[in-house]
């Protein structure tokens, strides 16, 4: 489901959804604030976050977006304001929205606002909304066409990211209001133009394609929200490198053999190398991942199956063979733990009581249950449901030995496929999970409570039951053809190399072993382990 959440058509028809229904909240209220500039604005935002609340909505314009919905609704802020937040909060306890909004105007008067307002109706709820949801056609009434760009970037990336795209449009003799989401750094910038004017369209493209790239540089992505249709096709080339578009052309293949479900989105018709800009740090210079990325290539070029092995397998000693077994437990280390923007990257092999260990002092959490096992782990075995709330990119490497990295840092990215999403409970078969990228929250959720999980392996589990359907066989080959890791998933019938010992007998079982072990390193709470 989720390569197909995002997909834009390009996988196939959904004819059914299965949807949760949540109930209205009891209480809305909701504020807003003005500011002399874009960074205190931003500045506001963060610290909102900071102090533990977090808003439904938190939305910013700037002056000229403002200014052009006056013709839809009276302008409430001073003229010297260039910068404005609408902050949307919700609950079931009213006295405690009360509470959060007067931390809100607080932490707004430290960041210098000049103008602060609380709705007390909704009326003016409704009106403050209206100046926002009537800036995209305020700003049509303009010009006959506007391009919305939809870029995005780490949070504490927003003041540059704005200020460069600001000059983007200036140094164009452009004009553009910019309206973004400021709780997670999503950018659109919406600039007006005449598509009869074939010399000015070239210019808004080529603006709108600088805009970006900055988005990119800044360690962002080309779309949080809105997709990549064809207009951004060739941006694709400046995102991902090629053997990743080439990975995104063979998923799509995998659900669409002939090409036609929408062929011209999302994938490009041809390299742009010249104008590549993808600078992702993969850490290829480690040691343990060098000698883990050379293992995997002699693997692939012998045809040698694999059973991968994470910190907490037993049963090693029973493999008769070492070639049956490659070791995916050495990355143990924290790549990136940004403050600002709430996110910390580390890899697979870390242990999540040692990543909790690590990140207290930075009084950040990962909304992670007590488990003793390992972060990559906890993936590829989707031992905890929550976890794809939380992950926002991982780096993977295939059974050839490449390595593609899919999200980042940023809260938004319907970029592409979502492969990250895809590798929550893969098992192993797909690929290795190198390192992950997560979400961190400053209240530690799960500090004074015992998580229920269920058995991850019983009699009759998913697990040990486990009969891929057609499109994960199809998946299967995209990322491992040769079927080389955990083979056992995929392929019953396979000669297995024999395991030394009574128990067990074969990759399978022994695989499945390990997975049953798995059980014991959560905290049940009381749970039976035998129901």
């Amino acid at each position: 489901m989720s390569l197909f959440i995002g997909s834009e058509g390009t996988l196939g028809i959904a004819i059914k959804a299965w949807l949760k229904i949540i109930p209205n909240p009891p209480a809305i209220k909701t504020c807003t604030a003005a500011f002399l500039t874009i960074e205190d604005s931003i500045n506001a935002a963060t610290k909102i976050i900071e102090a533990g609340i977090m808003p439904r909505a938190l939305e910013a314009m700037d002056k000229t977006c403002v200014d052009a919905s006056e013709n839809i609704i009276k302008n409430p802020y001073p003229s010297e304001s260039n910068a404005m937040l609408i902050i949307e909060l919700d609950s079931g306890n009213e006295d405690l929205l009360n509470k959060e909004i007067k931390q809100i105007k607080q932490i707004c008067d430290d960041c210098f606002s000049n103008f602060f307002k609380k709705a007390d109706n909704e009326i003016e709820r409704e009106a403050l909304w209206a100046l926002r949801k009537g800036a995209y056609p305020a700003m049509a009434r303009l010009a006959p066409n506007v391009l919305v760009e939809d870029g995005v970037v780490p949070r504490p990336k927003l003041p540059e990211a704005l200020k460069k795209i600001k000059a983007i449009i200036n140094g164009y003799n452009l004009k553009a209001s910019i309206l973004f989401h400021a709780g997670d750094g999503n950018i659109h910038p919406n600039i007006i133009f005449d598509e009869r004017d074939i010399k000015e369209v070239k210019i808004v493209k080529k603006a709108g394609y600088e805009i970006l790239k900055t988005c990119i540089d800044l360690g962002g992505s080309i779309s949080g929200e809105h997709g990549i249709g064809i207009e951004k096709r060739v941006a694709m080339n400046w995102l991902y490198p090629t053997a990743t578009l080439e990975l995104f052309q063979k998923i799509k293949k995998s659900f669409d053999p002939d090409n036609l479900s929408n062929p011209d989105k999302i994938i490009p018709v041809s390299l742009d190398s010249r104008n590549a800009i993808f600078s992702k740090n993969r850490s290829t210079d480690d040691k343990i991942l060098t000698e883990l990325l050379n293992e995997v290539k002699t693997k692939n070029r012998e045809g040698l199956k694999s059973v991968l092995v994470g910190s907490n397998s037993n049963s090693d000693e029973n493999l008769k063979t070492e070639l049956n077994i490659l070791k995916v437990d050495g990355l143990r280390e924290i790549l990136d733990l940004d403050k600002e923007n709430f996110t910390v990257k580390a890899q697979a092999g870390i242990k999540i009581s040692r990543l909790k260990e690590l990140l207290k002092t930075s009084k950040l959490y990962p909304a992670l249950p007590d488990y003793k096992g390992t972060l990559g782990g906890l993936i590829a075995n989707n031992y905890f449901n929550g976890i794809k709330d939380i992950l926002l990119g991982l780096d993977i490497m295939t059974s050839n030995g490449e390595i593609h990295s899919f999200g980042g840092k940023t809260l938004k990215n319907v970029a592409g496929y979502d492969v990250a999403k895809l590798f929550i409970g893969s098992m192993g078969a797909y690929g290795i999970i190198l390192n992950a990228t997560i979400k961190l929250d400053f209240k530690n959720r799960f500090k004074d409570a015992q998580i229920k999980c269920p058995s991850m392996i019983k009699k009759n589990s998913i697990l040990s039951n486990f009969k891929p359907g057609k499109y994960s066989k199809r998946l299967k080959k995209v990322f491992d053809p040769k079927n080389l890791f955990n083979s056992w998933l995929y392929d019953d019938n396979t000669k297995e190399p024999a395991i030394g010992g009574k128990d067990p007998s074969s990759l399978k079982d022994y695989a499945l072993s390990k997975l049953r072990k798995q059980n014991d390193l959560f905290n049940l709470s009381g749970q039976d382990k035998n129901e």
